[in-house]
């Protein structure tokens, strides 16, 4: 039907938005600080190489899907991040947002937890939410919707940082 094309349509786009911003941060914080040059000659590792490289296993390219519990390390390695360089008020913020969706994460059945979209379609399944998909506060929705904003933001950040160093 034209519902479960469009519901399809939204849930691949929303897939590619957060693949999208994963890969983008990692990216470019390994072009920032890489450990490997392209012709595979060892550099220095660096906290910030070290940070996007943990960032490289959320993508599964066997699956094709968002691993949560790679995204979930590899943000706890990002709220160190932020501790390290004082900005413990956004890591604690950061930090309650990756609880959110850990308690999701922990407490649903194995098979249903692996990828992002299986889920947060559980947590949607649940009932959770308020009409018409409003996200309560509390969900995993809500702390990975955060989860995002703020990787996207350093993201923003970071870029505009190296784009002025040119």
């Amino acid at each position: 039907s034209v519902a479960d094309a469009h519901k399809k349509q939204t849930h691949t786009s929303t897939n590619m938005n957060g693949m999208y911003t994963i890969f983008t941060i990692g990216l470019l914080l390994i072009l920032a600080t890489p450990i490997y040059s392209l012709r595979g000659v060892q550099q220095s590792k660096t906290p910030m190489s070290s940070l996007a490289h943990s960032f490289e296993p959320v993508y599964s390219n066997e699956g094709k899907y968002l691993n949560v519990a790679e995204l979930l390390d590899a943000c706890r390695d990002f709220s160190s991040a932020l501790r390290k360089i004082g900005q413990t008020t956004l890591a604690r913020d950061f930090e309650s947002n990756i609880r959110k969706a850990e308690a999701l994460y922990n407490s649903a059945p194995s098979n249903q937890r692996q990828s992002l979209s299986s889920l947060l379609l559980l947590e949607r399944e649940s009932g959770i939410h308020g009409p018409n998909g409003q996200l309560q506060d509390y969900s995993a929705a809500t702390g990975l919707l955060w989860i995002r904003r703020y990787l996207e933001f350093h993201l923003d950040m970071y870029t505009a940082i190296l784009a002025s160093s040119d």
